[in-house]
């Protein structure tokens, strides 16, 4: 099963479920990881199409998971939306929430400085978070939200949005969440040429031991 009968699927299943079909909008992105089909429904929709406790995005994603693999295809699917389901829920205390926010301001405002595209909001930050599980894109390990020790200026654990690929910008294919110390680290080099000097470092370190 290919990309669009997956699509197709996903697309008619959420139909069936929603009272307005016409908002239903299906963003579809290919990484290393699998593609990524991500669900937009309707403000009215959006609990539907979650759930009691998330079962019926959960029974969506193991129906797409299972098409996508007859084709030998890693298939991840989320269900997001303006209206933050995760506010919702409260998952997030206050200071988590102000994070996630203050992460979105400084990005826009980086965006505007380097005129490089700007087109992500407030869920999708949140839903990369969740996507990523809490841990950091590029070494797996778990980002603090809020500063580990308030009193130490720069936390190197601290969550940070990063661009894969500086030049296009923060749009939605092109962000991920990392450790600030990676961030610092990267700068305007893309995924490729920093993994390349990480590996030298490396390569030198090993070889003195």
């Amino acid at each position: 099963m290919d990309k669009t009968s997956v699509e197709l699927l996903v697309r008619n299943t959420v139909s069936s479920i929603v009272d307005d079909p016409s908002e239903i909008s299906i963003d579809i992105s290919s990484s290393q990881k699998g593609t990524l089909y991500e669900v937009r429904v309707g403000k009215n929709d959006i609990g539907k199409v979650i759930g009691k406790d998330g079962k019926i995005a959960s029974a969506l994603r193991t129906l797409a998971k299972a098409a996508g693999a007859k084709n030998g295809e890693k298939v991840m699917v989320n269900v997001i939306n303006t209206v933050v389901w995760f506010l919702l829920k409260d998952k997030y205390n206050s200071k988590e929430k102000s994070m996630f926010k203050k992460a979105l301001r400084a990005a826009n405002r980086r965006a505007k400085k380097k005129s490089i595209p700007f087109d992500i909001e407030y869920a999708d930050i949140v839903n990369i978070f969740e996507r990523q599980d809490g841990k950091c894109f590029y070494s797996g390990l778990k980002l603090n939200i809020v500063k580990a020790d308030k009193d130490n200026l720069h936390d190197p654990y601290k969550m940070s949005l990063d661009c894969l690929e500086p030049k296009y910008g923060y749009i939605k294919t092109n962000i991920v969440l990392c450790l600030y110390c990676i961030n610092s680290f990267k700068q305007k080099m893309n995924k490729n040429e920093m993994m390349d000097i990480c590996s030298k470092m490396l390569e030198k370190n090993l070889s003195n031991i």
